[in-house]
């Protein structure tokens, strides 16, 4: 197994890390920020990319495997009410991804 880190050079600490298994056509990238804008990611991107219908088994077993289903599912259930604080970094790399992946 081999591992793979990103650093924010802003906050000079180890912001995500990918660990490469390779029993899984997808390596799992264990989400070490806030959870529930881990959440909002995944939700934000359910209608275009994520074709699943087990988003919260997907966001377990590839982002927050510490977490129960459940905790995930009450996560999204919060967001569609408000979205989570710094959530407009997330909007900005959704941005961004999509017009790499259109563009």
């Amino acid at each position: 197994m081999s591992l793979f880190g990103c650093v924010n050079m802003a906050k000079n600490e180890l912001s995500l890390v990918i660990k490469e298994d390779k029993f899984n056509v997808v390596s799992p990238i264990e989400w070490f920020g806030q959870k529930s804008l881990c959440v909002y990611l995944i939700v934000s991107l359910e209608e275009r990319y994520v074709t699943t219908t087990k988003r919260n088994k997907l966001i377990k077993s590839h982002f927050l495997p510490s977490s129960e289903i459940s905790t995930i599912a009450n996560t999204k259930s919060k967001l569609k009410y408000k979205k989570p604080s710094k959530s407009s970094e997330i909007d900005e790399l959704i941005i961004e991804l999509t017009s790499r992946l259109e563009g």
